[in-house]
């Protein structure tokens, strides 16, 4: 599976697109929330997407584009470095919605490695000073991953996640937790 074989959704409450070839959807999630460290700086590692609950690990959102299913933690790991060494961390969606108008869309952070855990896909990330200083300075609530799915609502893949303040998904660690 590429990037290639996927289409675009943006996780606003208008415009959302219908799939295209091979119905897969890139989804953009709108805030996860992410813990910070407990001597006040950028967290190193994020909560990216939850596992899911039930027997069919199912992802609750606060709109109508859910639920989305996480059926392989390690296969959507695997899928999500499959083209990038490092997966880039932006503001707002703007990789997807900024970039494409010519506007600016720069990187606060990389994300290097992921691992998947009980509560779900956590990335290490590497901070770019500037998004360090927003998160430290609480400028955003949460993280928001741009995911890939299926027609049948599966993620498939992570392909960028972006500082966001919009909440959107259920079952996400908080990104100012006093315990991290």
């Amino acid at each position: 599976m590429t990037t290639a074989d996927f289409t675009l959704e943006l996780m606003s409450a208008a415009d959302v697109p219908a799939p295209q070839a091979g119905g897969q959807t890139l989804a953009l999630m709108n805030a996860q929330d992410l813990p910070s460290a407990d001597d006040g700086a950028a967290p190193e590692w994020i909560h990216l997407l939850p596992a899911g609950d039930g027997d069919r690990n199912q992802i609750d959102t606060d709109d109508a584009r859910g639920p989305y299913y996480v059926t392989d933690p390690e296969q959507i790991i695997a899928n999500s470095f499959s083209e990038h060494e490092k997966l880039p961390i932006d503001e707002n969606h703007a990789i997807d919605r900024a970039a494409p108008r010519g506007e600016p869309a720069p990187e606060r952070g990389w994300i290097t490695e992921m691992q998947a855990r009980a509560d779900g896909i956590w990335g290490k990330v590497e901070w770019t000073p500037q998004g360090a200083r927003l998160v430290k300075s609480r400028d955003y609530l949460g993280i928001s991953p741009a995911i890939l799915v299926d027609k049948a609502k599966r993620v498939g893949g992570i392909l960028r996640a972006s500082l966001v303040n919009t909440p959107n998904l259920s079952g996400m660690a908080a990104l100012h937790n006093s315990q991290g």
